[in-house]
């Protein structure tokens, strides 16, 4: 995971959150990371922010539209029980 050297929270995109009865829950055929939830990028704010969890096909916010990633749950701002907004250290 990317942890912040100096910086402070920032939004960093706006995401679906994929609620997922599976258990184990899955990202990419790994664990989801604990404290994590499952969403995907809907609009990328501040596209060349790395992701907390890169995947093979994406390593950045703007990279990973379209894709199920995983995302710290305290890095996300709620605005509906759906949609969320996603804050990264920058």
């Amino acid at each position: 995971m990317c942890m912040p050297v100096d910086g402070a929270l920032q939004v960093v995109a706006a995401a679906d959150i994929i609620h997922d009865s599976t258990q184990p829950a899955l990202i990419h055929g790994l664990p989801l990371p604990a404290g994590c939830v499952k969403v995907t990028i809907i609009d990328p704010t501040v596209p060349d922010v790395p992701l907390p969890y890169p995947v093979d096909e994406a390593t950045t916010v703007g990279s990973a539209v379209g894709s199920i990633i995983a995302w710290p749950f305290t890095w996300m701002l709620r605005q509906t029980p759906m949609v969320c907004i996603l804050q990264q250290f920058v």
